[in-house]
């Protein structure tokens, strides 16, 4: 038996195929779970798909935020550079 002529098999209005199948509830053959398996890893791979083209375009603004967020660290330190070298000319001067 194909997929096609099963009765958990569903098309859509757009053609897409839909199965309804459960391997816990509804197997006809034997068959079965393996298709079904070989649909879930499909799903899988798509949704992976879709999470990378997301992070994909994500990347330009994530390397802007850590360009600011290191110039804010770097102006932080440059802030307080000047306690620094007053520590160190007071230790010079103990010497």
């Amino acid at each position: 038996m194909q997929c096609k002529d099963c009765e958990f098999s569903k098309v859509t209005s757009t053609g897409k195929r839909i199965f309804l199948c459960d391997p816990f509830e509804n197997i006809v053959e034997s068959q079965c779970i393996i298709k079904w398996q070989l649909i879930k890893i499909d799903q899988l791979l798509d949704a992976q798909s879709r999470q990378l083209r997301s992070q994909v375009s994500m990347a330009p603004l994530q390397s802007k935020i850590m360009k600011y967020i290191e110039r804010e660290i770097q102006d932080l330190e440059d802030s307080d550079d000047w306690k620094l070298k007053d520590r160190d000319e007071f230790d010079d001067l103990e010497l």
